[in-house]
């Protein structure tokens, strides 16, 4: 389609249109992707299986990562750190979902908005919410793996949090929310 999608030497990651295949991260790269305030549309999934730093140095913060696909937009399975970033993905479709961690991820003052998962936290995931806001018509965040919120906005229709993990969580200074139940607790752990 002519869009290409290449590494420099410094590790950063160009792209020049939108992504209509998968992208894979290799366990041995460090990438850096700064958004400088653009919208990033793609139809297909980003692996990360090494380490990705994603921000977003503008001075407005406005730029996103977008789908209109049914599809997991971010599987990480390695180091996943966002900054000032927005993922945004419309579809309701039940595999949809803004980010699936399998690895650790901290995710700095950004937003994420999904037709149905925000973001599912997998038995191996640690998940570090720093003021992250996350909407979802379904559940805006379902944990299986190790949980610290700090700040933010949570809200699922379904469920804000639905934790089902059996390693202690915590949540601090954010506001849960739903339609249905704020904070599930399913399992021995505690929250």
């Amino acid at each position: 389609d002519g869009n290409e999608l290449t590494y420099n030497q410094r590790g950063e990651l160009i792209v020049s249109g939108p992504i209509y295949y998968n992208v894979t991260i290799p366990s041995s790269k460090i990438i850096n992707l700064d958004m400088k305030g653009f919208v990033l549309t793609t139809t297909k999934s980003i692996i990360n299986n090494g380490t990705l730093n994603i921000t977003d140095s503008s001075s407005d913060k406005n730029s996103k990562i977008y789908s209109s696909f049914g599809i997991e937009l971010i599987k990480n399975n390695g180091t996943l750190n966002m900054s000032d970033f927005e993922l945004s993905i419309s579809s309701t479709g039940n595999n949809t979902c803004g980010i699936v961690n399998s690895g650790t991820a901290t995710l700095n003052n950004g937003t994420i908005t999904s037709g149905y998962y925000g973001i599912k936290n997998s038995t191996t995931g640690i998940l570090n919410l720093n003021g992250t806001n996350v909407t979802a018509a379904n559940t805006a965040v379902y944990d299986e793996g190790e949980l610290h919120v700090d700040g933010g906005t949570i809200n699922g229709t379904s469920y804000g949090i639905y934790n089902y993990s059996s390693v202690d969580s915590d949540v601090s200074d954010a506001t849960l929310s739903s339609n249905s139940n704020a904070l599930y607790k399913y399992s021995r752990s505690s929250v």
